[in-house]
């Protein structure tokens, strides 16, 4: 994942604070994810916020070989992942409704004042 993202991000011409910043995370809890140094302990919540912030999605950044909502029969899943899923689910559509109800800032973030 911690590529995928780094990619995504040159690929923007992004610096590690722009996207925590766009994400909503402290700059060093970026860096710690785009560089691999908390390894499979990023919650759900925070990929979704970094696919977010870099303008792609969460399969995106976690490639093909790791289930995502919509990417996994849900027959497959124990009832503790189906339970997370959901959930995760829950809180992206609210995070779409959220974001859609935010005054559009020009390009780089802050708003004039």
């Amino acid at each position: 994942m911690k590529d995928r993202i780094l990619a995504a991000r040159e690929k923007l011409g992004l610096t590690q604070v722009e996207v925590a910043n766009r994400a909503g995370l402290q700059h060093a809890t970026y860096q710690r994810v785009e560089s691999g140094e908390r390894g499979e302990r990023v919650s759900a919540v925070v990929v979704l916020r970094i696919a977010r912030a870099l303008g792609t999605t969460v399969e995106d950044l976690l490639g093909p070989d790791v289930p995502w909502p919509g990417t996994v029969k849900p027959q497959k899943l124990t009832p503790e992942a189906d339970r997370l899923v959901r959930l995760i689910e829950k809180l992206d559509e609210r995070m779409t409704r959220l974001e859609a109800r935010l005054p559009q800032q020009p390009r780089g973030g802050k708003s004039k004042s």
